[in-house]
């Protein structure tokens, strides 16, 4: 099994994965100018949370963390002075 089709199988119903083609296709991180190591950071697929699961590989337990896709994530307010 790949593990595309694994990793939607286990966490398909609390995540979104995105391969390194569906971020650059998609912009997911703006279409500005990218960093000359951008592709070698993303990694080959990027997980996007779609509610409050976490994965987390840390031992320390952290309150908050910035990994998905909810309204409050990726909402920015406008702020005009």
């Amino acid at each position: 099994m790949s593990f595309p089709a694994l990793f939607n199988k286990e966490f398909g119903n609390e995540f979104i994965l995105f391969s390194k083609e569906d971020i650059l296709e998609q912009k997911l991180f703006g279409t500005g100018e990218n960093d000359p190591r951008f592709e070698e950071m993303i990694g080959d697929y990027l997980a996007a949370a779609t509610g409050n699961t976490a994965l987390n590989t840390y031992e320390k337990t952290y309150k908050s963390n910035h990994a998905g896709l909810t309204a409050d994530e990726m909402t920015i307010p406008f702020i005009c002075v």
